[in-house]
């Protein structure tokens, strides 16, 4: 029997607030984390642009 892939669309809302707070802490600690993954990213973009309506 083939194991299928099991893709689920997640959505989290990010207030701006928050938003900032993840920019800060990410600052912080730049030298060891990296950038936001990819995912947080285009979920900030799909967030903004429900803002921006």
């Amino acid at each position: 029997m083939k194991k299928g892939v099991v893709k689920e669309k997640i959505t989290i809302s990010i207030s701006p607030e928050v938003l900032k707070n993840l920019d800060d802490y990410r600052e912080k600690i730049k030298p060891v984390q990296p950038d936001r993954s990819p995912l947080i990213e285009i979920a900030i973009k799909e967030y903004l642009a429900r803002e921006k309506k």
